[in-house]
Formats: structure tokens, C-alpha cells, sequence
């Protein structure tokens, strides 16, 4: 099994590049490199286990460095889609249903 094929909607490629302008205010240098790790973390755990994160609604989620990412699973093409990329100290879940 190659594993999941993992994508980012519009939405959630805007939140990178938040993240990325968010972090460079202090420390572009850290900004980007934070960012791919990010990137990097999330097609890898998602990729080999979709399951990993926690139900709400028809989501998962999961928690990495201080952010929500929010996904969506397709068994039938096996592909997830992430939908948010947020701090989580937000209020994401009222972020997700402007998004829906």
C-alpha cells in the first residue's frame, strides 16, 4: 500500500502562507523553516495514517507546535484533504464552519 495521497484546498494553502507572513514578523528565517516542517509533518502522518486524528463532525483533526489541522478523508480514492491550518488558541471550529 503507497499510502494516502495527501492535498491542501485553497484554503488551506492561504493559511500557509498566514503562518509564513505571521512567523516572518519575528523571524523569516524560522518563518519558512517552521512552515515546511509543518508541510512536511502533516502529508507524512497523513499519508501513513489518516485515521491518526480525533472526529468532529465529518473531520479529523490533530495538533502540531500550537496548530489545528483539519482534514478530510475520501476512502474511496484514498486521498484526504486538509481544509485548515490555524493557531490553537483560535477559535477554529468556528473558522471551519465559515469554510463548509
Amino acid at each position: 500500500m503507497s499510502g494516502f495521497d495527501v492535498r491542501f484546498s485553497q484554503a488551506a494553502d492561504g493559511d500557509f502562507d498566514d503562518i509564513l507572513h505571521f512567523i516572518a514578523k519575528d523571524s523569516p528565517a524560522n518563518a519558512v523553516a517552521f512552515v515546511d516542517r509543518l508541510e512536511r509533518r502533516v502529508r507524512s502522518l497523513l499519508a501513513a495514517n489518516p485515521d491518526a486524528g480525533r472526529v468532529v463532525n465529518r473531520f479529523r483533526y490533530f495538533v502540531f507546535d500550537g496548530y489545528v489541522v483539519v482534514y478530510e478523508i475520501d476512502l474511496a480514492s484514498q486521498q484526504v484533504t486538509v481544509v485548515l491550518l490555524t493557531e490553537g488558541h483560535r477559535n477554529w471550529r468556528r473558522v471551519l464552519e465559515g469554510r463548509s
